[in-house]
């Protein structure tokens, strides 16, 4: 199970307010998991894994696929 955080900012066109925070969801993403938990390290070597981001990508339609 991974924890993912999400900043969110917002700004609404009535009151003015202009915010930001976090909000979290977990998800069961086994091939994601295992590959950031494949990392580890010894005396002088190691590998270390993170997310470094996440792209949305647009819904596949079968009109959309080749």
């Amino acid at each position: 199970m991974l924890r993912f955080i999400i900043r969110r900012r917002w700004k609404d066109q009535w009151s003015g307010l202009d915010d930001d925070g976090f909000e979290t969801v977990d998800i069961d993403v086994p091939e994601l998991e295992r590959i950031l938990c494949a990392g580890g390290w010894g005396e002088k070597s190691y590998d270390l894994r993170s997310l470094a981001g996440v792209e949305v990508l647009p819904a596949q339609t079968p009109e959309s696929q080749p």
